[in-house]
């Protein structure tokens, strides 16, 4: 009698549900997408361990990714640029009601052209997504002869992007010039129906200072609230592109690159000797004090990898020990670069 009972309370056990994602919290859920979702924006992504495209010593600039992401450069099978973790969104639909918030509302998305935007944001994504992006970042990479036709539907476009809160703009001079009446008329057009955008920042990502230079980039905060008229928007894009530019360039050039050299080998890229030591993937930001008396953030992309960063990729590559014992004392020595 006692193995009967026995064995249908087996037969009647159920096993306990086992906690599940959807089953914590919300708070907890949101953190969870945010630590999973939210990667570095595309100006400041790096290449895998694995990737042809990563270093292997600390004494060569690493190729910045908005470079040579193009999907239809394949021959270096360089993937780095692509998101990792996607398929979350893949997993049922609400995980993908909940986690498509976090991933539009706090990724900044960058853009190399209008005709990119104009193709990813206006054609392929769907108005409900459109509406949550919160984080956009641009910079003009058109010739001048592509400009005219994708411009008033980049800002078409922009314009319904309802959730906007901070926008990063960057234009050629050519494009300014060509287009410089429009650009002021949709920046004053912005501010009725987007009264939520906090900030907008004038992005540049200037042109390396020689073949191989490591480039920059510098932003100043534009207050909307001042924007009353289109003079104002010139006057604020004439600061930005002549003036703040220029001094932070002129600051650049004394504080960081006219440092001591790197090295002193006949055969070392001029780009790499005026490199300060110590400027490398860890450490690519400076504060710059200008000569108007204000304070600049310059960042620097495609710098060379660090020490630390060179042997942690090795180890992950898992390379021989005698390898590792090599790049670690090769790079604590601070040995000369060589070419």
């Amino acid at each position: 009698m006692d193995t009967f009972i026995h064995l249908k309370q087996l037969i009647d056990y159920v096993e306990p549900e086992k906690p599940s994602l959807l089953s914590l919290p919300q708070e907890l859920r949101d953190h969870i997408f945010e630590l999973i979702l939210v990667e570095p924006m595309r100006w400041g992504r790096r290449h895998k361990h694995d990737c042809p495209r990563c270093p292997r010593t600390s004494h060569e600039l690493e190729s910045p990714l908005f470079l040579d992401d193009r999907r239809s450069d394949s021959d270096h099978q360089c993937r780095c640029h692509a998101r990792s973790a996607l398929n979350l969104l893949l997993v049922n639909r609400q995980i993908h009601a909940e986690a498509a918030l976090t991933f539009w509302r706090t990724n900044k998305f960058c853009f190399r052209s209008m005709t990119e935007f104009n193709h990813d944001v206006g054609k392929v994504l769907r108005p409900e997504c459109r509406k949550s992006i919160h984080h956009v970042s641009f910079v003009d990479r058109e010739t001048v002869f592509s400009i005219r036709q994708p411009f008033d539907k980049f800002w078409n476009t922009l314009l319904q992007c309802t959730g906007l809160r901070t926008l990063e703009l960057s234009f050629k001079p050519t494009t300014s010039h060509l287009v410089r009446q429009d650009i002021y008329k949709y920046i004053i057009r912005m501010r009725a129906p987007q009264p939520e955008v906090v900030q907008m920042d004038l992005y540049r990502l200037l042109h390396k200072r020689d073949l191989y230079m490591a480039w920059w980039q510098t932003t100043k905060e534009v207050d909307l609230e001042t924007l009353d008229d289109e003079e104002y928007v010139k006057r604020s894009h004439r600061e930005f592109t002549g003036k703040f530019l220029r001094l932070v360039r002129r600051a650049m050039d004394v504080q960081i690159l006219q440092k001591s050299p790197r090295c002193d080998l006949s055969n070392c890229p001029r780009h790499f000797k005026y490199l300060p030591a110590g400027l490398n993937d860890r450490h690519n930001e400076e504060l710059l004090e200008i000569e108007d008396g204000s304070v600049a953030t310059v960042r620097f992309y495609g710098l060379p990898l660090s020490p630390e960063t060179v042997v942690d990729n090795a180890k992950l590559r898992g390379e021989e020990p005698a390898v590792l014992e090599q790049l670690s004392t090769y790079g604590s020595s601070g040995t000369a670069c060589e070419d």
